[in-house]
């Protein structure tokens, strides 16, 4: 034999190279001493083929094993630590990848999400396919978000992931929890049709709150920009002692990173220690700081002719 190669795709699956191969007549059987594969729908995975031959079941081997620690699946999921079982004519080439369930969403300043879990991907009789055990992901998104999901599935074909149950807490928001509907890793990234706060009161530190709060809450196509509108409330000790009321609305926002606030007419208003009523306007609330800006105040003293004194 002179320069005897091999090379083609099989089964629409693998690449397949070998060298150094020799023709045994008597046996009508093809040795091939060099061998190796690649797998094009696995990011080009490589492998080295053990015992490589044709014999009476077609192109066939003993062993395959791996060459890569990570497989990509798309742009985002990853199978690291992976195991594989690839088998040759005399199993129809099916086969299975395994291994530990990964993702890569991006910069780490933004998505510090993580996977866990075990996932298998596996081409039977023709097609694609895939099993899960465990799979889950957890972190935090855009220093905003702390994201926990679980029953997920992986789509070989499409490269997506869909996600049956994932939740949301946001912790600069005293923890209010939110439910994610359509949860899927796809081509923009870690993203979600719709958020619901189960909250029906937001606490902004020690003394302020949004009642009856309102969300949006974007994926990752948005950059995860959110708005969080209610009525503004406060809760300013014993009522006995302080009874303030708050109203208007309140929107926290956070936007490319930054949180900022808007302000619809909030106001407060009511009695302080049974001695004084007490009225303000033009307010702002700093959420980095939760801290309130009064513009304008006023005090009447009831039990002194109501006595006034303004700031």
């Amino acid at each position: 034999q002179q320069d005897v190669k091999l090379n083609g795709a099989i089964a629409n699956i693998l690449n397949f190279d070998a060298s150094d191969i020799k023709y045994d007549h008597e046996n009508t059987k093809v040795s091939i001493a060099k061998a190796s594969i690649t797998i094009p729908k696995l990011n080009d995975a490589k492998a080295n083929v053990e015992n490589a031959r044709i014999d009476s079941n077609g192109l066939d081997w003993d062993k395959v094993t791996l060459s890569a620690t990570q497989i990509a699946l798309g742009s985002y999921v990853n199978i690291n630590k992976p195991e594989a079982v690839i088998s040759g004519a005399k199993d129809k080439y099916n086969s299975k990848f395994t291994g530990d369930f990964g993702v890569n969403l991006g910069s780490s300043e933004l998505v510090k999400v993580n996977g866990s879990g075990k996932l298998t991907v596996l081409y039977q009789d023709g097609k694609w396919g895939s099993t899960h055990q465990d799979v889950k992901l957890n972190g935090a998104i855009a220093n905003i978000l702390n994201f926990d999901a679980s029953d997920i599935k992986y789509d070989h074909e499409n490269t997506k992931v869909s996600i049956a149950k994932a939740s949301i807490t946001i912790p600069k928001l005293n923890d209010a929890k939110a439910t994610v509907e359509n949860a899927r890793i796809d081509s923009n990234g870690l993203d979600w049709d719709k958020v619901t706060l189960s909250a029906t009161q937001i606490a902004l530190g020690s003394y302020v709150n949004i009642n009856k709060p309102e969300a949006v809450i974007s994926g990752a196509k948005d950059k995860y920009n959110s708005k969080f509108t209610g009525d503004f409330g406060v809760n300013l000790g014993s009522s006995e002692l302080v009874k303030v009321n708050g109203s208007g609305k309140l929107t926290v926002l956070y936007q490319d990173g930054k949180w900022g606030s808007t302000h619809q007419d909030v106001k407060l208003n009511g009695t302080v220690a049974n001695i004084l009523n007490f009225d303000a306007s033009d307010i702002k609330y700093d959420h980095e700081n939760t801290k309130i800006s009064i513009a304008k105040a006023s005090i009447t003293i009831p039990k002194l002719n109501d006595a006034k004194s303004q700031r």
